[in-house]
């Protein structure tokens, strides 16, 4: 049985690609989620801390995300990895939501 490539094996391009395919579901979910929520609680506050759990929630999966496919990268080399695909990505979400 072959044996699974590590993360590193692969392309930089290649991550890239999937980080910003597999990302950009999570931010359209989030995005789709948040316009579902009432934005208001039972006594007609504003909820924002709604918001604030699926950013926090969105987080989290983006930084599992980059612990599988980048490994090798931490603290501002994450955020240098994010300014690059900042545009690719912010394109794939709203293909994701208008679709």
């Amino acid at each position: 049985m072959p044996k699974e490539q590590s993360p590193e094996s692969r392309p930089r391009e290649e991550r890239q690609e999937e980080l910003v395919e597999r990302a950009s579901d999570i931010l359209a979910q989030a995005q789709t989620e948040a316009k579902m929520r009432p934005t208001t609680d039972s006594e007609g506050k504003k909820s924002i801390p709604t918001s604030l759990e699926i950013g926090k929630q969105m987080d989290q999966e983006l930084n599992r995300l980059r612990a599988e496919l980048f490994p090798e990268i931490e603290g501002t080399d994450w955020q240098k990895l994010k300014d690059e695909i900042g545009e690719k990505l912010l394109a794939k979400t709203a293909e994701k939501i208008d679709a």
